[in-house]
């Protein structure tokens, strides 16, 4: 045979065995189709498996504390300042520390410090801080009874249900209750909700184990909360042994819009609802000055607000879309130790604390909004 003739022979056998490789696969998948259908009963033809989502049963394994964890951590975030009306915004918008832009009554109104019996978006943040604190508290009653020995796990939600507790106390009316499926919950007092929120941090203490991010978050928490009691002497004592560089974090990302940063979406990105202010009330403080305060870095822009008369909106820069949150740091322990030592009364003491917040602006290290606050509101 010739050479010529050798190729057109191998080609047709090639041809004719990709011809009939092709349909035994073709043949072979209806068959196979055929006989996943003649299995399925017609109720289960829709029925799709989620390899993505746990069922309720498989987070009460060793296995399932860290998604069980995960996901409280992600509402606690997305109630302190993971959307638009997060607690940092809506409370920065009653301080001053930024004005609404929007047409909405309900932001409107805490602007002004008018009390609204029905307000729609304060009552959407509330409810998120509400699951954030019932996540935290089942959370932490389920790893103690799969997992015993994950402790400083378990103290994390100890952690997360304690400024909760604070968060409630300082930015609703007294009467909070914490309610479950099975129970309404007693209304507290804001005093007993800081009571509630001392031993939620005594507890996370005892657990904190080798996490020192557990045991600092857990002293400054405390902290907070005996300065809210006037208790002023135990709070400083109890963060003597945080360092200044610590934070307690909660992050962010570009994943969904629920996982960005609340301040960026509300007071930066687009039309927002809020803007940076300067000079509120006649005596605010002037976050737009020039050259710009370091505690609060912003630019100019053309930006028009959501109710569009407001024009020429600055646009902050310190939080970005993915920024981290800010819970409590090291900064706010310095002020909380230097606010027991004010109480003793003498001018020593005294000069005490103004060098101490001279040194602590000198050293110019970044506070958390909370720290800023906590230290003008006292």
């Amino acid at each position: 045979m010739s050479s010529k003739s050798s190729n057109s022979h191998s080609r047709r056998l090639m041809k004719t065995t990709v011809l009939n490789r092709r349909g035994i696969a073709i043949g072979g998948t209806v068959a196979l189709a055929a006989a996943l259908f003649a299995a399925c009963k017609s109720s289960e033809v829709l029925n799709v498996s989620t390899p993505d989502f746990l069922s309720v049963d498989a987070y009460s394994t060793p296995a399932g504390v860290d998604p069980l964890r995960f996901g409280v951590l992600s509402d606690f975030a997305y109630a302190y300042d993971g959307n638009t009306d997060g607690f940092t915004v809506v409370s920065g918008d009653l301080a001053d520390e930024i004005t609404t832009t929007d047409t909405f009554d309900g932001r409107l109104t805490v602007n002004a410090r008018r009390t609204a019996e029905i307000n729609n978006e304060m009552e959407s943040e509330y409810r998120k801080m509400q699951q954030a604190h019932l996540g935290a508290v089942t959370a932490a009653q389920t790893i103690a009874a799969v997992a015993p020995n994950l402790k400083w796990q378990r103290g994390e939600m100890y952690v997360v249900k304690g400024f909760t507790e604070i968060f409630f106390a300082e930015g609703w009316c007294s009467g909070t209750a914490f309610s479950t499926s099975a129970a309404y919950g007693k209304p507290n007092s804001t005093q007993e909700l800081f009571q509630m929120a001392v031993a939620s941090f005594d507890t996370a203490i005892t657990l904190a184990d080798t996490s020192k991010r557990v045991l600092y978050g857990a002293q400054l928490g405390r902290a907070r909360a005996l300065l809210a009691l006037g208790k002023y002497a135990d709070a400083g004592t109890t963060v003597a042994s945080v360092p200044r560089t610590f934070q307690f974090l909660v992050t962010h990302s570009t994943a969904s819009s629920r996982e960005n940063n609340g301040m960026w979406t509300g007071a930066a990105n687009g039309a927002s609802r809020y803007s940076v202010i300067t000079n509120e009330g006649g005596n605010g403080l002037n976050y737009l000055q020039t050259p710009a305060d370091p505690r609060m870095p912003w630019t100019a822009s053309t930006r028009i607000g959501f109710d569009g008369r407001s024009t020429n909106l600055p646009v902050e820069t310190k939080f970005g879309q993915t920024t981290s949150g800010v819970v409590a740091d090291g900064t706010e322990a310095q002020l909380d130790i230097l606010e027991a030592r004010l109480q003793g009364g003498t001018q020593a003491d005294r000069d005490a604390v103004f060098a101490g917040l001279n040194q602590l602006r000198a050293t110019n290290t970044p506070g958390g909004r909370r720290a800023l606050r906590s230290s003008a509101r006292r």
